[in-house]
């Protein structure tokens, strides 16, 4: 389960891994979501919060990765990164 912070940066990391000289991620949601044991709406939700926080990009059905996951502050700063995302996302909904 993608409960943590650490699986995030772990999910990150993953893509990283497996992207492009583009940044485009190379493997389907499904593949990476069978990889983490996790079902693929959990993932659809990361992947999201992850493009809606300006870590990835979306072009036509494909994601892009904008920043080598060492430049980005995990953590202690993600959290209140993450958490402020949140609070703000929860604002606009209601």
């Amino acid at each position: 389960m993608m409960k943590s912070m650490h699986n995030r940066e772990t999910l990150y990391k993953f893509l990283w891994e497996n992207r492009d000289q583009k940044n485009v991620i190379s493997l389907s949601q499904g593949e990476v979501a069978e990889k983490f044991g996790i079902s693929y709406q959990r993932l659809s939700i990361v992947m999201t919060e992850f493009q809606e926080m300006g870590l990835i990009g979306k072009y036509k059905h494909q994601f892009v990765l904008k920043y080598d996951p060492s430049k980005i502050p995990w953590g202690e700063e993600f959290d209140k990164f993450r958490a402020s995302y949140i609070s703000n996302k929860n604002k606009v909904k209601k």
